[in-house]
């Protein structure tokens, strides 16, 4: 299900004043928070909004197009689903377009002009703008290992099939950070290239090594047995969300980090990092006894999120060393470090 409210909603108690039925939503009288609801055959796996259009990804290998954020009331997109594809319900002009693929979407990005997309099986695609319309809407040939475009059409660029699934990508400084969720980062310059092998990479069980000839590969980091949750960045520094699920850890790196294999010149012990001597780009780290499942900073304020459904805030992105955010952790609750003022608040769901 997806469910559409105006601005942020309300506050209390069922904040958005709504009724939920095992297919939709229904607003609470007296109320208007609710626009509208959707409901899917299969969970959803991505909602990203790019350039205009609402893409929304399911967990058995469809992704939707839709204008803007599409309509009001039940079936807001006023689209008809079955097994392979989408259908318009007629006197409306929501759906855009649609794919299927064999693996699920699990994220977007919009990046230097062109829509990279990455899937569960390894996968990631880099588009042309947002891609075109109707059933298959990128104009694309799937196999087992990669894509290849359409005579006739313009939509696909390039492709790269990676021995993990791609977890968190984020584009910084002009560079494009991959993570993966078998512990490995990947930098590339740029949007990378095109064709199969789009950033030219060759891909061993714990690097990457730029192809001679194309300047693509900027620099890899590993990080064991840790699922690259979440990579962000906020006032000059570089925050990786590290995630085992028994335990996580955040590392903080100054601006965007160097090249090369362990482009971030850390020594890694277990969730707890140190600087290698003669290297600048190591911050401060963070461990903890549950995985970090992503970091955002709202109105200089860092909400930190873990497998364990805690949720801590801390002021702005924090110190540096070791507890760059200056807690004590004691089974599911957080204390502040006397001295310091990173510490703000917690909550556990």
């Amino acid at each position: 299900k997806i469910l559409k409210v105006i601005g942020t909603g309300g506050s209390g108690h069922n904040m958005f004043a709504v009724n939920e039925s095992a297919s939709d939503f229904t607003t609470v009288t007296g109320y208007n928070y609710r626009i509208g609801d959707a409901k899917f055959n299969n969970g959803v796996s991505c909602l990203k909004y790019i350039n205009g259009y609402t893409f929304i990804g399911l967990r058995d290998g469809k992704l939707l197009k839709v204008n803007v954020t599409g309509g009001s009331g039940h079936n807001m997109f006023a689209v008809n689903e079955s097994n392979s594809d989408f259908s318009t319900v007629a006197g409306y002009n929501y759906l855009v377009g649609d794919a299927k693929f064999n693996g699920y979407v699990k994220g977007m990005i919009y990046v230097l002009g062109y829509t990279f997309i990455w899937f569960n099986n390894g996968k990631m695609l880099k588009i042309n703008g947002t891609g075109g319309s109707g059933h298959n809407m990128f104009a694309v040939t799937e196999s087992n290992s990669d894509f290849s475009g359409i005579a006739g059409y313009n939509y696909y660029i390039g492709v790269a099939s990676f021995l993990g699934s791609v977890q968190s990508v984020n584009f910084v400084g002009g560079y494009l950070f991959i993570g993966f969720v078998n512990g490995k980062m990947l930098k590339i310059n740029g949007a990378g290239g095109s064709g199969h092998n789009m950033f030219a990479v060759t891909e061993s069980n714990i690097d990457f090594s730029g192809i001679p000839g194309y300047n693509y590969y900027v620099g890899c980091a590993y990080f064991g047995l840790f699922i690259v949750a979440d990579i962000k960045y906020y006032y000059g520094y570089l925050l990786i969300c590290l995630n085992s699920g028994s335990n996580g850890a955040i590392l903080k790196i100054l601006n965007v980090g160097g090249s090369g294999h362990n482009m971030f010149a850390v020594n890694q012990s277990g969730n707890s990092f140190t600087n290698i001597q003669g290297y600048t780009y190591y911050v401060g780290d963070a461990s903890f006894g549950s995985g970090v499942t992503g970091i955002n900073v709202i109105d200089g304020k860092s909400f930190v999120e873990f497998q364990n459904g805690h949720l801590l805030k801390s002021n702005g992105v924090a110190g540096s060393g070791h507890n760059l955010f200056a807690v004590n952790e004691i089974a599911n609750s957080f204390t502040g470090v006397a001295g310091y003022n990173y510490y703000i608040g917690e909550q556990y769901f």
